[in-house]
Formats: C-alpha cells, structure tokens, sequence
C-alpha cells in the first residue's frame, strides 16, 4: 500500500463535500480530520465523506473516522459516506459506523436524501 491520500473540499448549499482519494491510514488519517475541521465543514449541516471506489481503510484510519464522525456529530452535523466497496461496507457495519452515518452508493444519491442536486448534475 502506498499510504497517500488526496483531498478536495467543496460546499453545496448546507453540505460539505470531501472527495477523498488514496489510502486512509493511520498516517493520513490527520488530513481528512483536518479537512473536517476547515472553516467550510465546520459551517456546514451535513459533512459528506466522497470515498474514490479505490479507498483503503486500516485499522488506524477507520479510528480517525471513528474519532470524526463522534466529534462532527457532537457538533450537531449529519454524516453520510459515498463510493465505499461491499467489503468496507460491512467493515463500516462490524464496526458498528454504518449506525453513525448514513451510507450511500453515490454523491447524487447522498444529495437527492437532501432534497439537493449538485450543481454539475442534470436533472
């Protein structure tokens, strides 16, 4: 694995979106909470969590997640997820995520439960 991970963040309306790219680790985990912890998402209702299809997840980056979603949760925020595999789909379930946040197979998807669409989504 090459424990390297790359971050956008935009905002649509009250949502915060982190397309997230790479390896999240132990070692990377840091940059998504700080993402999270950016002026837009701290601002935002509902934090969205974009996982490329070719996400990693160890141990040590599913305890940063863990340590977010608890904290964005405290400050009132709805979390959802996007673009994880059947497989960390159940690991998000095992260890007990999948109660925490909402999953969903697409951003489109996590927007339309909104009542939202995205500005490049046709409609």
């Amino acid at each position: 694995m090459g424990y390297a991970i790359d971050l956008s963040v935009q905002s649509v309306q009250d949502i915060t979106v982190l397309n997230i790219t790479g390896d999240v680790t132990a070692l990377t985990g840091s940059t998504v909470e700080q993402a999270c912890n950016s002026g837009i998402a701290v601002d935002s209702d509902y934090l969205l969590m974009n996982f490329d299809k070719d996400c990693y997840f160890n141990s040590g980056g599913i305890a940063f997640l863990i340590d977010i979603v608890v904290n964005s949760r405290k400050k009132g925020q709805t979390v959802s997820v996007t673009g994880l595999s059947d497989h960390f789909k159940k690991i998000f379930t095992m260890v007990g995520l999948a109660r925490w946040v909402e999953i969903h197979n697409t951003v489109d998807d996590a927007m339309k439960s909104r009542n939202v669409l995205r500005p490049d989504s046709s409609a």
